[in-house]
């Protein structure tokens, strides 16, 4: 059974110097999510803490674009395959991973194996 909702972690603001209490806040959102054609809904288990987030969340040029103020903090993931969509080539119980984002419970991602 789907969850109603489903929290995840915001940048809620730059930080000038260390990360404090309110460079990230937690949102909890309803879960409206199914998956498209080619898209599988995942159930996230794991979720890396990388240095290089220190320097996601700055607004620096770099390898990768900044995460943006509002949006899902970006993390490397691994997860399990709920539910796949026409043509996914993925499959209920596959372990996939990527990147999915600071959320828990569920995640709606396009993901490949």
């Amino acid at each position: 059974m789907l969850p109603k909702h489903h929290t995840r972690i915001v940048l809620a603001e730059r930080p000038k110097t260390n990360i404090t209490p309110t460079t990230f806040r937690k949102e909890t959102v309803a879960f409206e999510l199914k998956p498209g054609p080619g898209e599988a809904l995942v159930r996230v288990d794991w979720l890396s803490l990388d240095p290089a987030m220190r320097g996601w969340i700055k607004e620096v040029a770099s390898y990768v674009e900044p995460v943006r103020i509002g949006e899902v903090m970006r993390a490397f993931g691994l997860a399990t395959v709920i539910e796949a969509g026409e043509d996914c080539e993925l499959s209920p119980g596959d372990i996939v991973t990527g990147f999915t984002g600071e959320t828990r419970e569920l995640l709606d991602a396009l993901l490949h194996p």
